[in-house]
């Protein structure tokens, strides 16, 4: 019969270590959903706002923020 307590009392214990790992888990999860979204509405800014090319074997970036709104890198 101690034997079954003890068994019991372990996979109790056991339980709840998995609950609070499981808690901490949501938590990480929901964090790592905010910040893909956020991430995603960053994509779409900079999408609108930078223009990226090639002219004549040059990346041509434009980006309304630089001087002239024109990068040319070779």
């Amino acid at each position: 019969m101690e034997l079954l307590k003890k068994q019991y009392d372990e996979k109790l214990a056991e339980k709840e270590e998995l609950r609070v790992k499981a808690e901490q888990m949501e938590i990480k999860l929901e964090r790592a959903g905010k910040l893909v979204s956020g991430l995603a509405g960053e994509r779409d800014r900079w999408e609108i706002s930078v223009q990226v090319g090639m002219v004549q074997g040059h990346l041509v970036i434009r980006w309304p923020g630089l001087k002239r709104g024109l990068l040319l890198l070779t």
